[in-house]
């Protein structure tokens, strides 16, 4: 299964992505985008709404970092229990009319292996209004 998605959105659009993450694992969140690509935001966001985290620096590949809210040790656990999060690309500025990010979620397992991926395209949710993050 890929751990990365391709989405084509224009300035001042949001693609979001529902995800189910798993509360004992640590996530690295990554939107690289084209040399088209001058600022793409990057934000995840609890089943509330509220931010969980989010990179909004102005360049072309924001990196999110979510903690796992259950401290346990990864590889001698069961599965811990979901969490859901929407996962937001905001395309901010484009120098063309559209642009094509991508975006690669990774579950950090241990500090040394931290390049396994997860998909679930099927879920994502085409573009949007830029809405405010909070």
């Amino acid at each position: 299964m890929s751990g990365t998605r391709v989405f084509t959105i224009g300035a001042g659009e949001v693609v979001s992505w529902p995800f189910m993450v798993d509360a004992a694992i640590e996530y690295d969140i990554t939107a690289l985008c084209d040399d088209d690509c001058v600022n793409v935001d990057l934000a995840a966001r609890e089943a509330d709404g509220t931010a969980a985290d989010f990179g909004d620096v102005v360049d072309a590949s924001p990196v999110l970092n979510l903690w796992a809210t259950e401290d346990r040790p990864p590889i001698a656990k069961a599965p811990g229990p979901p969490r859901p999060l929407t996962i937001e690309i905001r395309m901010m500025e484009c120098k063309t009319k559209v642009c094509a990010p991508r975006m690669r979620i990774a579950p950090l397992l241990d500090r040394e292996w931290r390049f396994a991926g997860l998909s679930d395209a099927s879920r994502v949710s085409r573009i949007a209004p830029l809405p405010p993050l909070r």
